[in-house]
């Protein structure tokens, strides 16, 4: 069965000869461009930017889990789904469906589909993966785990999800319900008997069956070198196929269920003149986020007993900097004994520098959840007029010195970590020179997007 529940078709794409398949190589590019116009006026986003910085620790964002499964004509991918949909509890996610639901929308990416069909032609791999990811997003991400039928069955459409979702998604498993030529042949020439449909000859059944061998042996090449791929005997009764999956899937069984929501977290960055303080108060008002800035919590620790209080008053006595990793280990502190159901954190003035943002990553891990970097950008002129007024203008030459040092370096360490949040898709850059209500507006509607993600 195919998995609209009507009779199985041998594939996701219709077969093609070497010429279509050149066809579609060549226009790929233009596909592409057209899909991603179709995405901008969907507001469905599907680029995802990476770090090549090996040196630079990435901040860890909750991944959710995936399962493939594949299989040839016959092998009755839609049952078996089902089954493990109703067993594990997947999110069960049909790439057939996927592109029908979509093409039925009349969205401007189901033109796409609809106009690719209409030419005979095969959807772009990347198109389909965009739009499993759209699905994923739709079912909640990370707060559910996925069945994926239907995919990756060529080469084209494994590149397609490592460039879309490789970074994005864990995958644990790919299951390949898997046939022998005479068993797919038979099974297929018993249809015939019943549809009486053209494709069902003997000669269309070994083109068919061909097609599908070729295109899919790059994939479970690659697949089986990656250690991702389980076969299952696709040739028993329904029954004893599905005791088989699950035997396969017993290596990744811990991983199938929601994970526990982690704490999120919000960074926020900008000299003190940005006017950040004012944001960070109407952030905490709104949205009820617990708001811990890192000068603070040392002043507080110094008032304790705790080991990490004298760790600190020795470095103060030596007159040494307090490493970054003390700093880190009090915002770990702060989170951990937050009461439980607080919305997330909002944390100040951090990281300040590329040291900062790595020391964070070795201490806190994956314990949390980065769900944006706000980033208060005001240039050295504007800070310095805003310190001119606040003080009736009474400021020495060598005060506004000083000030202009201090800004130049904190834009200088302040650059790479703003580089880096970038690439991994966290960071939301506010023009500070505006109105407070302005730069409030543009700050709820960053924030509110990230809790929406």
């Amino acid at each position: 069965m195919g998995c609209n529940g009507s009779k199985e078709t041998p594939s996701v794409y219709p077969a093609e000869d070497s010429i279509k398949k050149k066809d579609r190589n060549r226009n790929a590019n233009k596909s592409v461009k057209k899909l991603d116009k179709a995405e901008s006026k969907t507001r469905e986003s599907a680029s995802f930017d990476s770090s090549d910085d090996e040196s630079f620790a990435k901040f860890s964002k909750t991944k959710p889990v995936a399962v493939f499964v594949i299989g040839g004509p016959t092998s009755d991918l839609r049952t078996q789904s089902e089954m493990l949909k109703v067993h594990y509890g997947f999110t069960h996610l049909c790439v057939e469906n996927i592109l029908d639901e979509e093409k039925a929308s009349g969205s401007a990416i189901g033109k796409i589909i609809e106009d690719y069909a209409s030419e005979g032609k095969s959807v772009p791999a990347v198109v389909t993966a965009r739009l499993i990811k759209k699905a994923m997003k739709k079912a909640g991400w990370q707060k559910s785990f996925y069945l994926i039928e239907g995919f990756p069955k060529d080469q084209e459409s494994l590149d397609a999800w490592r460039n879309v979702l490789k970074e994005k998604v864990d995958v644990k498993m790919v299951l390949l319900y898997d046939c022998s030529t005479k068993v797919m042949e038979k099974r297929l020439l018993e249809r015939g008997l019943t549809t009486e449909t053209a494709d069902d000859n003997l000669e269309v059944i070994r083109q068919t069956i061909a097609t599908y061998q070729e295109e899919i042996q790059p994939v479970v090449k690659q697949l089986e070198k990656e250690k991702l791929l389980k076969k299952v005997n696709a040739e028993k009764g329904p029954n004893q196929v599905f005791t088989e999956a699950q035997n396969a899937l017993k290596s990744v069984k811990k991983f199938l269920k929601v994970p526990e929501p982690k704490p999120k977290v919000v960074f926020v960055l900008g000299s003190e003149e940005s006017g950040k303080k004012a944001q960070c108060e109407r952030i905490v008002d709104e949205f009820d986020f617990k708001h811990l800035f890192v000068g603070e919590l040392l002043r507080n620790e110094t008032n304790t007993d705790s080991p990490l209080c004298k760790e600190i008053e020795e470095y103060i006595c030596q007159g040494q900097i307090v490493p970054t990793e003390i700093p880190v280990k009090l915002l770990k502190q702060a989170i951990e004994k937050a009461p439980k159901g607080t919305k997330g954190f909002l944390i100040d003035d951090f990281p300040r520098n590329k040291e900062s943002m790595m020391e964070w990553n070795r201490i806190m891990g994956d314990s949390v959840e980065i769900i944006q970097v706000l980033y208060y950008e005001c240039s050295i002129e504007t800070v310095e007029k805003r310190v001119l007024d606040d003080n009736n203008r009474r400021v020495s030459e060598g005060a506004l010195m000083a000030l202009r040092r201090s800004l130049s370096l904190y834009q200088k360490e302040i650059a790479p970590v703003v580089e880096e949040c970038s690439k991994q898709g966290f960071l939301t850059k506010i023009v500070a020179e505006q109105e407070e209500d302005e730069i409030y507006s543009m700050t709820k509607k960053a924030l509110q997007a990230a809790l929406d993600d």
